[in-house]
């Protein structure tokens, strides 16, 4: 993605009213409903308008088991996610479970779901990103040690761990035939620790904290478009 500091170099001559349109960006961020035309024209731009091309907002959390039992024999890594894109109104979870023993060299348990739809209340992440709950069955779980497919049922809790942080935040501009495209993309993340079971039948996976470097994210993008008319010279 290119940063503001880039554009010069592309587009020589204009840049002064290029960056005035990436500074218009903020007020497209403040209407997220359907792409309109604001009625406010932009200051410094006489006769330019604005037309809004869409936002987007999704939050996606993570986390992992990555340890050997107690007997030293058996190996387990597990990772479950749920993501949801509040543009698109769908929300998905899924889920991998491998487990080994290493003193017989057998598989227990080994793969891996697909995308599996769930309802508002199985997944939610609080506003503040300092929680995050997954609850929900996954169905179509496939087991290569049995050549079957298991419902692993997933009730999950993520606890902040750290400060929220801006994981990636930046503006890409583009211009075509008067227009410039502005988009502005903004990342907030919180390191997190999951507790709770990922569990196939009596069987948990998920033994005690998750390990570390896993997390609760959301992210927002909107974009709008600017009408510019031709300058003289």
């Amino acid at each position: 993605m290119r940063r503001i500091t880039d554009i010069r170099r592309h587009l020589p001559g204009q840049f002064s009213w290029v960056v005035m349109a990436a500074l218009l960006i903020p007020v497209a961020m403040t209407h997220l409903s359907a792409p309109k035309t604001l009625a406010n024209q932009p200051s410094g731009l006489p006769g330019a308008t604005i037309t809004e091309a869409g936002a987007n907002r999704s939050e996606n959390t993570a986390a992992g088991w990555d340890y050997m039992d107690l007997s030293g024999c058996v190996w387990t890594r597990v990772s479950a996610q749920g993501v949801r894109n509040f543009t698109e109104g769908i929300a998905v979870a899924g889920v991998y479970v491998d487990q080994f023993n290493t003193c017989t060299s057998t598989p227990v348990v080994s793969g891996n779901s697909g995308e599996q739809s769930v309802g508002e209340s199985e997944f939610r992440v609080d506003a503040d990103l300092q929680t995050a709950t997954l609850k929900t069955t996954i169905h179509d779980f496939f087991d290569t040690v049995s050549s079957a497919y298991l419902d692993v049922n997933i009730d999950l809790t993520w606890t902040a761990a750290g400060p929220i942080t801006v994981f990636e935040q930046g503006h890409d501009l583009q211009r075509s035939a008067g227009v410039v495209m502005a988009v502005h993309e903004l990342t907030l993340c919180t390191d997190a620790v999951a507790t709770g079971s990922v569990s196939i039948e009596t069987s948990n996976f998920a033994q005690g904290p998750s390990t570390p470097d896993f997390f609760v994210c959301r992210t927002t993008d909107a974009g709008a478009s600017i009408e510019i008319p031709r300058q003289l010279p």
